[in-house]
């Protein structure tokens, strides 16, 4: 998975329900919209939400349930909505 011109292998099969990854990015709408068709394409129900983590800004992916739909997205990221 290709984000910014940053390779990302991601181990599809072994991204279970209820676990997450963080990828660092800073152009979090771009990178959502890589991820979630990566996900449709394997199959995986996913939520996509803008996340800092130890000072770096990015996205956190979290594998749902089957019946929760992979559109579940913030409007704004929270730091620069409460700006």
């Amino acid at each position: 998975m290709n984000i910014h011109g940053v390779e990302f292998e991601v181990k599809w099969e072994e991204f279970k329900p209820y676990s997450s990854f963080f990828i660092p990015c800073l152009d979090w709408e771009a990178a959502r919209e890589v991820i979630l068709y990566e996900c449709e394409t394997h199959g995986i129900p996913a939520v996509v939400r803008f996340s800092v983590e130890d000072g770096i800004r990015g996205v956190r992916v979290w594998r749902v349930k089957e019946t929760t739909p992979a559109t579940q997205l913030p409007e704004a990221p929270p730091s620069e909505a409460s700006d």
